[in-house]
Parts: structure tokens; sequence; C-alpha cells
């Protein structure tokens, strides 16, 4: 805790280091060398004794003009990094990766860094180092660069990119697009099963009325799906039922996605073990 960034500025101004304890040693080296280019550096190791640690780190991160993120092996098995990147990226924080050895990006990284430039520094430490250092001083004392300025050049600098995540994928990670298909898939679903069973009207037979009837056929045919596809599968499928039994599947595939990704999201906001990795 006695290491010390050594420059007095604007919090705005920051460069956020956010590492593995396991890569330590390289957090403290560009600290050393970003603060003898006269760039602001904050990282847990600057925390005052005392100090909640994770308050410090929300404060910080929401407010410091690039987020630096060390990346290596224990990197990506960091849960911490992990809910650091989620944060940064919900702040709208701009991000910048430090590859300290020849990785491939996997996971969360992957999704959160994709298209974004980075450093290579595991071949040449001196000179990936100094690259960096002079690339920053530049972004941090260019007053007049906002975050969607910073975010545009750490997209035009750097040594390396990280490869976009195949279509698929990403759609399994945004949940918004998940979301639209489900929307999607319900509608057809809906207009298949009342087509097929005349539910509204059986309903509305038996006292119910039409926005009820409406209301329960659409519970069934979104949030309900699971349990369509196993009534569908219970009672034998008929060759009429496959487009229902499709749909079915699918939409139970993105409820499944849905709450995946949420409950991720969740963790990595909410949960707040002790900082170990």
């Amino acid at each position: 805790m006695g290491i010390q960034s050594g420059i007095q500025t604007d919090i705005k101004n920051e460069i956020f280091i956010s590492y593995s304890r396991r890569d330590m040693d390289a957090a403290n080296r560009i600290n050393t060398v970003l603060t003898e280019h006269k760039i602001a550096v904050w990282y847990d190791q600057l925390i005052s004794p005392g100090v909640n640690w994770r308050e410090a780190i929300v404060s910080h991160l929401s407010q410091a003009k690039v987020m630096l993120i060390l990346l290596s092996e224990n990197a990506q098995k960091s849960n911490e990094l992990k809910r650091e990147l989620a944060l940064a990226s919900s702040l709208s924080v701009p991000l910048l990766g430090v590859r300290l050895t020849n990785v491939s990006l996997t996971g969360a990284f992957a999704y959160e860094l994709t298209g974004l430039n980075w450093f290579d520094v595991f071949e040449d430490e001196e000179k990936g180092y100094r690259q960096l250092a002079i690339f920053l001083e530049k972004l941090v004392n260019d007053t007049s660069t906002v975050r969607s300025d910073s975010e545009m050049l750490i997209r035009q600098f750097g040594t390396g990119r990280q490869k976009a995540l195949p279509w698929y994928q990403k759609i399994f990670y945004n949940v918004f697009t998940l979301l639209m298909c489900f929307l999607a898939v319900t509608a057809i679903q809906f207009w298949q099963y009342n087509h097929q069973t005349s539910a509204i009207e059986k309903l509305s037979d038996n006292g119910e009325s039409s926005l009820q009837a409406i209301f329960n056929v659409l519970v069934l045919s979104s949030v309900g799906s699971p349990l369509l596809l196993l009534t569908v599968l219970i009672n034998g499928v008929q060759e009429v039922q496959i487009p229902l039994l499709i749909t079915s599947v699918i939409n139970t595939v993105l409820i499944l996605f849905i709450l995946r990704n949420l409950t991720r999201r969740a963790i990595n906001l909410f949960w707040k073990p002790n900082k170990v990795s």
C-alpha cells in the first residue's frame, strides 16, 4: 500500500488500472512508467488503510478517462476483473487492453473488448510500456478529448486487435437482442397456438373476458413456452403441431439464455466478495 502515483490532478483525467493480483508486478511497473510521463494513475494499491475499497474502486472508475485492463491467463480467471469490466461497460468508460502474455481472449473479455485495439508488451516490455505511455500521455493531456473521443482513438491505435465475435455468439451475450428475438417468436407462437386450438374463443365461451383470454394465451405463448413444450411432448406430436413445437423449443432456449445473462449481470454488479484475485 506504500506505492504512490505522485501525480495530483483531476480525477476525470485518471487512468484506472484493472488487473489480477497475480499480475501485481506488471501493474506496479506500468504505474511507475506512466507516473514518469506525468500521467495520473489509480489502482487499488493506492487505497489508504481503512478506506472502503469497493467504494473507492467505483468512485475512481466512474470518473476515469480510460480503464487500462491488464490481460493475461490470470486476468481471465479473475471474477473481480469481470465485475470491474462489467461496471466500466455500464458506465461507458473507454477500455484499453494491455496484453501481458500472448493470451487469446474468451468469455466476457472477448465480448467487451471486441473490435478494440490493445498494446502487446510481452515481446518487448520496455518498448511496449513506452509506446503505451506516449499514447496515454497524448490522450490525457488533450483536455478537449472526451470519453467518446477516447474510445475512437483507442480503436485507432495499439499493436493488436481483438477479433469480433461470431454473430451467433454476440446474440447469446446481448440481452436486448435476445429479448427482441423472444418477442418475435412469442408473436408467432401466439398465432400458431390460437389458430390450432381456438384457445381465446374457448376461454371466452367459459366466461372469461376477451382481454383476459388474450392475456392468458399470451402468457402461455411467452414465459409459458417450457410448459407448452412439455404439454405437446406429453400428448404426442402431431404433424400439424410441428411448427408449434419448433417455436416452443426456440422460446425455451431464449428464456434460458436471457435468465443466464441477467443472472450474470446481477452477480457482477451486486455480489461483493473479498478481493483475492
